[in-house]
């Protein structure tokens, strides 16, 4: 808006000067000499303004951006509530949410609404539905990232709004829709830590179980190679599956007794991302883990599917048993499962 009024007012300054200047030869008032002294000193000066209107343009959105940094430097760093309470020391962990409601505004009506839900310690669940239906929203307010309206979820029997957050993060490996790569060595991105407070040998066997090691293994400088060209020219740019890859091992590397993938491998086609599910499912046994995805037929290895609608729980089950109740789940599997054979016989031909 601010570019469209910018250019609005050179117009007309610009068009009246210039309109003047024709009049004025037109009319005998300057010669032609003149009028080209004159246009030439009009478009300088114009093109001088111009650019010092776009330089504080500049330091304004500079400023609005160091305003936010440094009013979350300021946030209090407070990670204990008045009365955090700990978590008992069962592996795998067992989380229970208990009417849980939750909206993004007061005048907003429920993303969440009045949702129960049971995982068993050392259960895989996988929690499928269409976009915008809550499963995002549903892992964010596991991890604390966000408050519930109303109810409460527990881990291990107790209430997450009561632990101290360093706590309730260690308890997740949390594997989000965009990969976040940092311009550091590849096994700083693994480890996410510092060089010196890097496990060396973790983030190379990390790498080999992800099927990433062979690949790291050829570069010049090894897990020490830097990542992204933000830094260094000679950074590594990863391919999608690659960047899936790291974060299988960033998973791995950290260890924690809950797993968490929102969506992942939403980049890759649905061959690709069956696989890496079943990596994740075949190296994070033991693990209480939590699979969200889109695609209903990427996550049938797992003990239970829930599926959302309109931010509660519609069916509930494993693959075999929803199937046969031929719901809703049913028919979005059918259609997706027949747009894929569609495209069989094409693949054949070819």
């Amino acid at each position: 808006m601010s570019n469209l009024v910018n250019t609005v007012i050179i117009i007309l300054r610009d068009g009246f000067a210039y309109v003047y200047l024709i009049y004025s030869v037109i009319n005998a008032k300057i010669s032609v000499g003149e009028f080209t002294l004159y246009f030439g000193a009009i478009s300088g000066f114009s093109g001088w303004i111009t650019q010092i209107i776009n330089q504080v343009n500049a330091l304004g959105q500079a400023s609005l951006q160091i305003s936010d940094m440094r009013e979350f430097f300021e946030l209090d760093d407070v990670s204990l509530p008045d009365n955090p309470l700990h978590v008992p020391e069962d592996r795998p962990c067992a989380i229970e949410f208990c009417h849980v409601s939750f909206c993004y505004g007061e005048s907003e009506g429920d993303v969440i609404s009045d949702l129960n839900l049971k995982i068993k310690a050392g259960e895989k669940l996988a929690i499928v539905c269409v976009n915008g239906a809550g499963k995002t929203t549903l892992v964010k307010l596991l991890c604390g990232l966000y408050r519930p309206r109303l109810g409460e979820i527990k881990i291990n029997s107790v209430n997450i709004g009561q632990m101290d957050r360093d706590t309730l993060y260690d308890l997740f490996s949390a594997v989000f829709q965009e990969p976040l790569m940092l311009p550091f060595s590849i096994a700083e991105n693994v480890s996410l830590k510092l060089s010196e407070e890097t496990d060396r040998a973790k983030v190379l066997g990390a790498l080999n179980a992800s099927g990433l090691g062979g690949y790291v293994e050829k570069l010049p400088k090894g897990i020490d190679s830097p990542m992204l060209k933000v830094m260094e020219e000679e950074g590594v740019v990863l391919s999608g599956g690659q960047q899936q890859m790291l974060l299988l091992a960033r998973a791995l590397y950290k260890d924690a007794p809950i797993l968490l993938l929102d969506e992942p491998t939403v980049a890759l086609d649905p061959i690709a991302e069956s696989d890496m599910y079943e990596k994740y499912h075949a190296l994070t046994s033991g693990k209480t883990a939590v699979y969200i995805s889109h695609r209903l037929g990427s996550t049938r290895f797992c003990d239970k599917i829930v599926y959302l609608n309109e931010g509660n729980i519609a069916e509930e089950g494993s693959h075999e048993e929803l199937m046969r109740r031929n719901g809703e789940y049913a028919r979005v599997f059918e259609i997706q499962s027949h747009y894929y054979q569609k495209s069989v016989p094409e693949r054949e031909v070819m």
